[in-house]
């Protein structure tokens, strides 16, 4: 399946980082008032839309898990039900 492929790439990062100290930043609205650049000291993990944040580039970012690779499909398979169904968030983007 196309996900396990581009998810396979994961495993370049596993434990490669083991026993160190890092930041890991989610995709909350509560990040646009951080100062990321407190930040910049260990290394960062990043998911979600904090690429787009100003001060993004003034962190050590080690891996970048942004969106979901199947985001812009037209459909996608639940990850719960696993059924698929039509994709409302691309939907959502393209309104």
């Amino acid at each position: 399946m196309i996900i396990k492929k581009i998810t396979k790439k994961n495993n370049k990062i596993k434990n490669s980082f083991q026993g160190r100290d890092c930041y890991i930043f989610g995709n909350g609205l509560s990040l646009k008032y951080f100062d990321l650049k407190n930040f910049s000291d260990k290394p960062s993990i990043t998911c979600g839309w904090t690429f787009l944040h100003k001060d993004f580039n003034y962190l050590n970012v080690i891996a970048d898990f942004e969106i979901h690779p199947g985001i812009f499909w037209p459909y996608w398979k639940n990850e719960y039900s696993k059924k698929y169904e039509y994709n409302i968030p691309n939907y959502i983007i393209y309104i």
